[in-house]
């Protein structure tokens, strides 16, 4: 079994809606972090693949 390398994280909108992300890497990574935003039909596991290779170096 592989170990989860993103925090789960929940926050609400303005208007009430619960919105759900996943953040991978270090949270204090010196260079700039890479924000990934899905589309209307998509969602945070589209970006799995990316997001593990970044998270070395970067936050995502």
């Amino acid at each position: 079994m592989s170990q989860q390398n993103w925090r789960d994280v929940y926050f609400n909108s303005s208007d009430g809606l619960k919105l759900y992300s996943r953040d991978y890497g270090p949270q204090d990574g010196g260079q700039t972090a890479v924000l990934c935003l899905a589309g209307l039909t998509r969602n945070s596991k589209d970006f799995h693949k990316v997001a593990t290779r970044l998270c070395a170096t970067r936050r995502v």
